[in-house]
């Protein structure tokens, strides 16, 4: 089944860097490139565009994907962005 809006993201993953998508298993997930790749796809459904500074970020994060449901919080996704390599100056 395609999910609506998401085969040009699969195309473009196929195009770019030739994995098909529509045959990525549960245990792909487990490579950090291909479960970063199905965190985008989630939010390639949202309408709301992508925020480009950290605490707008950490918000969205916070409300479209972890979401009330979740235990993490803003600050936390804050701190682990900054202590990520390469993720925040």
């Amino acid at each position: 089944m395609i999910q609506q809006g998401l085969k040009k993201y699969w195309d473009k993953i196929k195009e770019t860097l030739g994995i098909d998508w529509t045959s990525t298993t549960w245990n792909d997930l487990e490579k950090p490139l291909y479960s970063g790749l199905a965190a985008r796809l989630f939010l390639a459904r949202l309408s709301a565009p992508i925020p480009t500074d950290l605490a707008s970020q950490a918000q969205y994060w916070k409300t479209h994907y972890n979401t009330v449901a979740g235990s993490g919080t803003v600050q936390k996704f804050i701190d682990d962005v900054k202590q990520a390599t390469g993720c925040a100056k």
